[in-house]
């Protein structure tokens, strides 16, 4: 995998060789962060709960480090719906989990 910068120097999009918390999410392998260094979007290094939301394999931060979306660790509610263990997920808004909706089920292994 290639690194690519931003504009003034900062790592956009890379590979983590080991396990590294950043922000709230303990992550691994390829990553995406934002300008300002937060996380936008990475695989977890293990199933972990972010923004109250049990999480597993992926995640998709806001800048502001809320969640944006990811792969469900179990049964549970966002946005008001009953959605099953690695159901995907993604909120358009960090508001709340009102604008939250089920993107797809993973399929099984």
């Amino acid at each position: 995998m290639k690194v690519e910068l931003y504009d003034n120097g900062k790592l956009h999009e890379g590979l983590v060789a080991r396990p590294r918390k950043i922000g709230d999410a303990t992550v691994r392998g390829s990553v995406t962060l934002y300008p300002s260094g937060a996380l936008h979007d990475g695989r977890l290094d293990h199933p972990q709960q972010i923004d109250g939301v049990y999480l597993q394999d992926s995640v998709s931060l806001f800048e502001d480090g809320r969640l944006q979306g990811g792969n469900l660790a179990e049964d549970q509610t966002v946005g008001h719906r009953l959605l099953s263990r690695g159901a995907i997920f993604e909120c358009r808004a960090p508001a709340s989990y009102s604008k939250c909706f089920h993107k797809r089920a993973m399929k099984p292994a």
